[in-house]
């Protein structure tokens, strides 16, 4: 007892005021014990965690000579503790004691430090360069853990590009600078809690070329009245087809789905004219050129003589029809001297009239054109010759009855009239005393609008639908009746 007692005094006699360790604290030193974990962490706090603590044991962490505390921690339960230093740890060893309720503190036991963790360098493999088009160049890496670094650097260590991968598999790196072909790009990869791994080196390929169109996918047309254009069939989405004249561009347009394109062409072509035809797919440069030609514009089929008739009207304008147009046809009429005195569009498939500006005679003779959609106008067509206006019929006298009234209007009665049959009544002067048009057909009754005179010849005539009047009638007057007195 006297021995311990006075090894204690000595002991505290050589350590009072030379470092942190308590003078009681006998230090050992052999393997790490496996109930301490000593962890040099990198981009964060290093730790040391004692396993398998009490609650509300004590744990201290010293450097290597006990001459600064570097962390401690209190067990709130038991388990592990860990303990955050304050510092990096740059010693091989540090010092690590225990302290329990109510006694003194424990021997320093000594724990290797061991060295940051190394991130492996890559595998060339798992890296690719993306050498875009329009878009920022990329470098695409494989097999990644969450969490990992991935740095690009240039052939000058300058740094290109840098992204965390937010889980396991497939990150790719965006990079501030277009690369070119045959670039050398070094890649660093630095895992979770490790340094930086040593650089690999990739090079960068060339931008991708898109594919040539097919000549069979290409066609002309060659269109009248409006925009000529190029079809291109199996387009991608997102393809810009241009079309050259030579080395002018005259028309564009980017494919909003996959499939067939129409582009619009800002000038008119001519027949035979040669074409260049190009695509841009994304992320893709230009193709080479193909060429087609452009072909006629279309003529409109020539019409049939026999499917046109005139109409030589009267009291509404002449008239051409012509039979079995399709819709969207524009038949045209035009007089001897080439003069355009008529002109429709067809609404529907059937027969179309064409109402003419001027007023035809007989055997007047007028040349019609076809012109089908999408297509130059015909040839003129001879029509048949204008007929002569028809003059109405006479009336029959026996169809006629003149009533020469009493104290009312004196009439005129006509029998056999059609509908829209016009009836007219002159004096011996020619003076229209009466005219009435027939609503319905049958009889029809002309009020005239002065009184006739006994004897008296008045003349009748009639004008039918699209025809001249008629030659007159003559008709006298019979006497106004006397009432007879009974006998």
């Amino acid at each position: 007892m006297k021995k311990r007692l006075l090894f204690k005094v000595f002991t505290a006699v050589l350590l009072v005021g030379s470092f942190v360790l308590p003078s009681h604290a006998i230090v050992t030193h052999a393997a790490t014990p496996s109930y301490i974990e000593v962890n040099n962490n990198v981009g964060m706090a290093d730790t040391v965690v004692f396993k398998g603590a009490e609650a509300h044991d004590l744990v201290k962490v010293y450097s290597s000579d006990g001459s600064k505390l570097l962390g401690s921690a209190t067990a709130m339960r038991a388990g592990n503790v860990t303990v955050k230093l304050k510092e990096p740890l740059k010693e091989a060893t540090v010092k690590v004691t225990l302290t329990k309720v109510n006694k003194l503190e424990s021997v320093a036991v000594v724990a290797d430090v061991p060295s940051e963790k190394v991130t492996p360098k890559p595998e060339e493999g798992l890296f690719s360069v993306n050498n875009n088009v329009g878009k920022a160049d990329t470098v695409s890496a494989q097999n990644v853990a969450a969490k990992d670094v991935v740095r690009i650097f240039n052939a000058s260590n300058k740094l290109l590009g840098t992204a965390i991968a937010p889980r396991s598999g497939i990150l790719v790196i965006p990079l501030k600078e277009q690369v070119l072909k045959d670039d050398k790009l070094q890649v660093k990869v630095t895992h979770y809690n490790s340094v930086e791994s040593a650089a690999i080196t990739i090079t960068v390929g060339e931008e991708q070329k898109s594919i040539a169109i097919l000549e069979e996918n290409l066609s002309v047309q060659n269109n009248v009245g409006k925009p000529d254009t190029v079809t291109v069939e199996h387009v991608k989405a997102k393809a810009l087809v241009k079309i050259y004249a030579g080395v002018k561009t005259i028309g564009s347009a980017r494919a909003q789905r996959n499939g067939k394109l129409i582009v619009s062409l800002k000038e008119s072509l001519a027949e035979g004219q040669v074409l260049g035809v190009s695509v841009t797919e994304d992320n893709s440069v230009e193709s080479s050129v193909v060429t087609i030609k452009a072909g006629a514009e279309r003529n409109s089929s020539p019409l049939i003589a026999g499917t046109i008739s005139v109409q030589n009207n009267v009291g509404s304008p002449d008239t051409v029809t012509v039979k079995g147009v399709a819709v969207n046809d524009i038949i045209k009429v035009y007089d001897e001297k080439g003069i355009l005195i008529g002109k429709a569009q067809a609404l529907k498939n059937g027969d179309l009239l064409i109402s003419l500006k001027i007023q035809l005679t007989a055997r007047m003779v007028v040349r019609v054109t076809l012109t089908n959609v999408n297509s130059k106008e015909g040839d003129k067509v001879l029509a048949p010759e204008a007929p002569a206006e028809v003059i109405s019929t006479a009336l029959d006298a026996k169809v006629i009855t003149v009533f020469n009234n009493v104290r009312m209007p004196d009439t005129v009665v006509v029998e056999g009239v059609q509908k829209r049959d016009l009836i007219r009544v002159y004096d011996a002067k020619n003076n229209l005393i009466g005219t009435t048009s027939v609503q319905q057909a049958g009889k029809i009754t002309v009020s005239l609008k002065v009184p006739l005179k006994d004897t008296e010849k008045i003349y009748i005539t009639i004008t039918h639908l699209n025809m001249h009047e008629s030659p007159k009638v003559e008709m006298s007057v019979r006497s106004e009746e006397r009432t007879t007195l009974p006998v």
